[in-house]
């Protein structure tokens, strides 16, 4: 839930009891373009003008649903009443102040570890600058909940309790609240609010037209939470990287990591380590300890599997276009080469190709064994050149080109003929064919 203190508009949205024709003003537009669905069943048409209805209701009539465990110290908010017309600029008083919050597990070293599902109490430390004992202090907002990943989830909370003493700073209890070891809260869209001194009033005295001006409005407040930590791995090639994060605890922290293979590690994050499960115990100054693991099986990797069968068979000088044309990244994988690549390479696959004899010479002489040599590689930087850090794989076939040792044919030779010497005859022209 949002809660635009910072710009008194609520009364625009009060609805009372003398502003009810302004506060439908806005839904006569509304109304008039139901025009464009006259046409559909009345249902539709109604179903329309409820959702445009709940799209001009106050933000603080549709809010978020409330934290869980419920709590004694719950009590209604002020900012659900769509009468409630308070603002930051209703709040003058400056005389108390949200100055920390923080969670307590209760187990002593005040720890958990990553992925527990853990019911804390939440303590706010407040500031009262007068001389005056204040009976009590509410607070209203949302809980903002944050997981490793970066979602986020949000509650509100609405509780009160006290006493505050004067001139000191007080860290009281505000119930509990369950949270998964390893996320990140915060307090945010806080409204604030706190008695008088005279009389002496107590928490079922926060409603809206109470509370001003003893009241004040904090946009955000992070709460510190137990000893706790968590750890990411994201993969970088073909090993992955495992990020750490701790919060609370006392510093300085020492780490321990194991991992696949015997792996151990004392540095607070992995870096191009191989695939697979990685756990670190967290100890901080107080030889308190918090436990977190990162799990990444599969990254990207090349893989070229050469075929059992490389002989690419037996061509004459007459068939040389009969031999297999060397492959492509489009046919490696089809008969005759039948290579096998994996589908989770890390860079763009390429295919290079090359004879050990040239095409024109596989003729002269003949009887020689052509080698052929396919190159598969991993092209990381897709500069199609095989370099020093990129995987390949090297495979070798072999078609061979047969000896011709059959006689030409002759065509064309004329027969024997006896002429006179005057009467030689042109000479022939005879063809071969071989």
């Amino acid at each position: 839930m949002e809660h635009d203190y910072n710009h008194p508009t609520t009364t625009d949205n009060s609805c009372d009891q003398t502003a009810k024709a302004a506060c439908f003003t806005p839904l006569i537009p509304v109304w008039n373009s139901l025009g464009s669905v006259r046409g559909k069943s009345p249902l539709s048409a109604f179903l329309f003008m409820i959702f445009m209805l709940m799209m001009a209701l106050p933000a603080s009539m549709t809010a978020q649903d409330a934290c869980i465990p419920t709590d004694p110290l719950d009590i209604p908010n002020p900012l659900h009443d769509e009468t409630c017309t308070t603002t930051a600029d209703n709040c003058t008083s400056k005389d108390l102040e949200l100055v920390g919050a923080f969670l307590d597990i209760g187990n002593g070293c005040n720890s958990c570890d990553s992925g527990e599902e853990i019911t804390a109490t939440l303590y706010l430390s407040i500031n009262n600058t007068t001389g005056s004992e204040r009976t009590s202090f509410a607070v209203f907002g949302d809980l903002v909940t944050t997981d490793p990943l970066g979602n986020e989830t949000t509650c509100t909370i609405s509780r009160c309790t006290g006493t505050i003493p004067p001139n000191t700073i007080t860290t009281l209890p505000y119930g509990q609240i369950t949270f998964t070891c390893g996320d990140a809260l915060k307090l945010t869209d806080l409204l604030l609010s706190w008695t008088d001194a005279s009389p002496n009033s107590t928490c079922g005295n926060h409603d809206c037209k109470e509370v001003a001006p003893k009241c004040g409005f904090v946009p955000e407040i992070a709460i510190a939470p137990p000893l706790q930590s968590s750890a990411v791995a994201v993969c970088d090639g073909p090993v992955i990287d495992v990020g750490l994060t701790v919060q609370g605890g006392t510093a300085p922290f020492t780490y321990a990591w194991t991992g696949p293979n015997g792996f151990t590690a004392t540095s607070e994050d992995l870096n191009d380590v191989a695939p697979g499960t990685y756990m670190v115990t967290v100890t901080d100054a107080d030889a308190c300890t918090t436990m977190a693991s990162a799990t990444q099986d599969v990254c990207c990797e090349f893989l070229a599997t050469c075929p059992a069968e490389t002989d690419l068979g037996d061509y004459n000088c007459n068939e040389l276009g009969n031999i297999p044309a060397p492959p492509t990244l489009a046919t490696v994988e089809a008969a005759p080469y039948n290579i096998s690549i994996g589908d989770n390479p890390c860079g763009d696959i390429v295919v290079q190709s090359s004879d050990d004899i040239p095409d024109y010479n596989v003729c002269t002489p003949g009887g020689q064994t052509v080698t052929r040599t396919v190159t598969i590689f991993d092209d990381l930087d897709s500069d199609g050149t095989l370099d020093l850090n990129e995987e390949s794989q090297v495979c070798t076939f072999t078609f061979y080109i047969v000896e011709d040792t059959t006689a030409p044919v002759l065509a064309g030779i004329p027969a024997d003929t006896t002429v006179e010497c005057d009467m030689v005859p042109d000479p022939a022209s005879p063809t071969a064919s071989d």
